[in-house]
């Protein structure tokens, strides 16, 4: 049996956790997820956009587009210290946007457009200070446009639309 160093665990669980609270039995590519296979390759393919991308074993980016999650989005990704890319789009994740997120410091885009995520934009969102693109485009958000997207000064796209309705 193969022993992990402590970083290589926490990112197999929260991986684990994030293929068990979105459904991941009935994810359109599952193949390889939650076995002893190095976690950086459970969602690699090469015909399709999916994947898993790691620096040093460390997981730094993570696109599941169009894959078939469901549920809401797990608190726990706030645990994958070096992401820089978190790519949820076309799928139907529900409930709110985690403001832990907000603790993904290296985190340079946050794509979660085309789900059905409700509530509004967390404030905590000004703490991604590396942020480049936010897309949460067709989502069920509502609410006032946080201040704190004006300390996001790396942003290069936002992109908010057809939503339900945001004031500013």
């Amino acid at each position: 049996m193969e022993t992990y160093p402590d970083f290589r665990l926490l990112q197999r669980f929260v991986l684990g956790v994030l293929y068990f609270a979105t459904r991941g039995g009935n994810w359109g590519n599952d193949s390889g997820w939650v076995t002893q296979t190095n976690e950086c390759q459970w969602f690699q393919r090469s015909d399709i956009v999916e994947f898993a991308a790691c620096v040093n074993r460390r997981i730094v980016a993570l696109s599941l587009k169009d894959n078939g999650l469901a549920g809401p989005v797990p608190l726990e990704l706030e645990l994958l210290p070096n992401l820089v890319l978190l790519e949820f789009s076309n799928n139907g994740l529900t409930g709110t946007i985690p403001g832990r997120l907000s603790n993904l410091s290296n985190l340079q885009g946050l794509i979660l457009f085309d789900n059905f995520l409700s509530g509004t934009i967390p404030d905590g969102i000004g703490r991604l200070t590396e942020l480049r693109g936010l897309d949460l485009d067709f989502n069920q958000l509502d609410g006032e446009l946080p201040n704190a997207l004006g300390l996001l000064t790396n942003l290069e796209s936002l992109f908010v639309s057809g939503n339900v309705s945001f004031s500013a």
